[in-house]
This record gives C-alpha cells, sequence and structure tokens, in this order.
C-alpha cells in the first residue's frame, strides 16, 4: 500500500522544487521514478533530497558510545555551522520521573554535549539489546531534539523532522532505519498536507520547542513566586539540571520538574476512591497553611452526601456528589466563599495535570494571591482554569475564547 501510495503522488515532485529543497532535473528524475514505482517505503525519498538523510542502526557500531556519537555527528551534518564538542554519554535510571507506576528500572541515555558556549543535555528514551544478535538502542523519535533545542535558541527558521519507515515498523528482525529532514515550518506544513501522498511528518514538537532562555526566565518567575520556596538549595539545584535536560512546549511545563510546586489531589491506582478529606489536606498543603480546615466530615465517600468543615470559627457545609472522575464544583464554590469570609487573599485555580508528577488520575490545584494571579496571566505561565465551574460551564468559556480569537484574527487581515 505504501509503494502504490508513493507511485500516485505526483504533486510532491513539483511541490518540492515549489519549496526549494530539490532543483529542476533531480525534480524530473524523482517524477519519474515514483511513477516507475522504484520506491517501497516513503525514508527512500530522502535519499534524493539534500537537506535529509537516512539513518540505518546496522551501519553503527555496537557498542554504546561510539553508535551514539557517531549519530548525533551524522545528524549534525543536516545543520551547515552546527558543530558541537564534548559529546558524553550514559544510561540513567529513571526512578520517580518513569513514565509509568512500578516501572522503577526505566532508563534513559542521557547525552550531553556542547554547542559553543551552552551545554546542552537530553534524556532519551533507551532500550537494551537482548539476544546474541541484537543491539542497544536509543528511542529515534526524540533524541535528535537537543539539536532542535539548539536551532530555538538560535533563532533558526528550521527544525529537524522525523520521517518514519514503514519498513522498519513492519519488520520483525528490529532493523531500525528512519530519516530525519531539516524543514521550514512552512515547508514541513505543506508537505504534511499534500494530497495524494504518503509521506508522513513527524513534526508536532520540532517547531514548538521553547529556547532555553524562556524556559529559564519561566522558571526564575516561578521561583519569584513562591512555587519553589519548599525546596531545599540542593533540591533546587537537582530541578534545574532536570530543567535543562528535557525539552519544553510551554511555560508550564518548567513545575512538572518542581516536586511539590502543586497539590496533586490523586485517585486510582493510589487509593480507591477520591476523598474529599483528602483533597481538603491537599489544599491546605498548596496553600500553604493559609486554607486551614479543621472537623472536617465527609459523607460522600460511597453516594450522594454533605461534606461539612470549620474555617476560623465559622462551620461551613455543602450536598455533594461522590468524586468519582472529578471532584464535584460545589466544594469549591464553598471553599472560595468561605476563603472570602474569612478575609484569607487567594483563590484555588485548577491546572494542567500534565505538570504533576503523579501517575494515574490525578487532578492538581495551585492556590494564588491576586498579585501572583496578574503576573502569571501577564506572563501566560500557567493556564487557569476555575474550579468551581461546571464541565458544561467550562466548555461554554472555551466556546467563548476560541470564537473571540477568531474574530481578533479575521480582524487583522
Amino acid at each position: 500500500m505504501t509503494a502504490e501510495g508513493l507511485r500516485r503522488s505526483y504533486q510532491l515532485p513539483p511541490t518540492l522544487q515549489r519549496l526549494g529543497l530539490l532543483t529542476s532535473a533531480p525534480t524530473q528524475q524523482l517524477a519519474h521514478d515514483l511513477r516507475a514505482g522504484v520506491f517501497t517505503d516513503q525514508v527512500e525519498l530522502l535519499a534524493r533530497l539534500p537537506t535529509a538523510r537516512i539513518f540505518s542502526r546496522p551501519q553503527y557500531p555496537v557498542a554504546m558510545l561510539p553508535y551514539l556519537e557517531q549519530l548525533h555527528r551524522d545528524v549534525a551534518q543536516l545543520l551547515p555551522g552546527l558543530h558541537f564538542t564534548n559529546f558524553r554519554a550514559q544510561v540513567v535510571t529513571l526512578g520517580e520521573m518513569a513514565p509509568c507506576l512500578n516501572c522503577p528500572d526505566a532508563e534513559d541515555v542521557l547525552v550531553q554535549l556542547q554547542i559553543g558556549a551552552r551545554q546542552y543535555a537530553q534524556h532519551t528514551g533507551w532500550q537494551r539489546g537482548y539476544g546474541p544478535n541484537s543491539r542497544p538502542e536509543i528511542d529515534d523519535t526524540q533524541f535528535y531534539h537537543i539539536f532542535n533545542q539548539a536551532l530555538a535558541d538560535q533563532g533558526s527558521r528550521h527544525r529537524l523532522v522525523y520521517v518514519r519507515s514503514e519498513l522498519a515498523q513492519h519488520t520483525i528482525d528490529g532493523q531500525q532505519r528512519f530519516g530525519l529532514w531539516r524543514l521550514t515550518a512552512a515547508q514541513a506544513e505543506t508537505l504534511s498536507t499534500l494530497q495524494n501522498s504518503t509521506l508522513q511528518l513527524e513534526d508536532y514538537e520540532s517547531f514548538r520547542i521553547l529556547p532555553t532562555d524562556t524556559v529559564m526566565a519561566a522558571l526564575r518567575s516561578f521561583t519569584a513566586l513562591g512555587f519553589l520556596r519548599h525546596l531545599r538549595p540542593m533540591q533546587r539545584l537537582a530541578a534545574e539540571a532536570r530543567l535543562r535536560q528535557a525539552r519544553f512546549l510551554a511555560r508550564e511545563d518548567v513545575l512538572h520538574f518542581v516536586p511539590g510546586s502543586v497539590g496533586e489531589y490523586r485517585g486510582y491506582p493510589y487509593y480507591r476512591s477520591w476523598s474529599y478529606t483528602r483533597l481538603l489536606q491537599v489544599l491546605h498543603e498548596v496553600s500553604n497553611g493559609s486554607f486551614t480546615p479543621t472537623q472536617v466530615h465527609d459523607g460522600c465517600q460511597h453516594a450522594y452526601g454533605t461534606l461539612r468543615f470549620q474555617l476560623g470559627r465559622r462551620a461551613y457545609q455543602t450536598a455533594l456528589y461522590q468524586a468519582n472522575e472529578s471532584p464535584d464544583p460545589r466544594l469549591f464554590q464553598l471553599v472560595q466563599r468561605a476563603l472570602r469570609e474569612q478575609h484569607i487573599p487567594g483563590k484555588f485555580y485548577n491546572v494542567s495535570a500534565a505538570i504533576g508528577q503523579s501517575k494515574g488520575m490525578v487532578v492538581n490545584y495551585i492556590f494564588l494571591s491576586p498579585a501572583q494571579e496578574r503576573v502569571i496571566r501577564q506572563k501566560h505561565l500557567l493556564e487557569l482554569t476555575d474550579p468551581t465551574l461546571t464541565e458544561a460551564q467550562r466548555y461554554a468559556e472555551e466556546l467563548a475564547a476560541d470564537a473571540a480569537a477568531d474574530s481578533a484574527f479575521h480582524g487583522e487581515q
């Protein structure tokens, strides 16, 4: 099917020439070979393109360090003027940063290198070789982003875009083959939407990587706002080291590497069910003691019921649904009212579960003073969601925001 799709990719050769990726004579030869059915795998097209390259694992040394260093040097050849020195690599156990529960032995390879005066590092998935003929391999869909980070830092329009090999994906013997292509965002978008072509580019991360200076500025902002106040000096240094070993697509992702910066209300598989008592404790901790409920009674453990607590000298209660997939927003309506009546400046906000470190069913909350909220919104550090809103109300707000954004865009045209 892939070979037949390539044979019918009539628009691909002239599009490559129009985008400046191929000159006239090679374009004509490519069109001829596509019609003749020369190609059986989309990655084979890259051999005809001066800004692309095919990589095959069997062509590299078996030993880890020579394999990784030569692979990275071959990738760097696609980026004129980008040279690296001081290459190092080591296999590390992920521990608490493992992507799943109960997988403490999950491993990454940590690659470090220097480009100009700047040090770069990246964690990438690592698969050890098993059996007499197998080779250890790096995750080919991720490792090259260390170079995209350098390109983002340099303000380059180009990024490396991944091209998957259909043949390698379905080969049992594990012969790894993939392609990388140096493109601009406009070129990648045009090729990705090209009709009658089986060419599939995976560029969803490449052009969204934030420059290192932007990430470190976000860290400084979160530090000034007090998000790291609970960390000891050595813990802060460790958090910053982890930040420099990852790629970020949004400023809020910084907090994923700062344990305890958000309040994580955890359900399955840590707990069999949600608990409003436990949620109130999470809110107490994330507010740094500003919200201190006492005499909590949770009558909603297994069914619809009533939650009661005391704040200051006043008692508060509300009817709530059992907290199954998400907490009842009426709890936060009560909590926010209690904060106002007790003259406690600040509100609770829901933030993305992706910035926490727990796995499974998790909801994340932060507590912000009015001044902190203003800074966060002005600098676009976090996407804040009002936990007092129902799902229907949140959806209506999102639709209204999208409509306003569309109206503003068309007004500028």
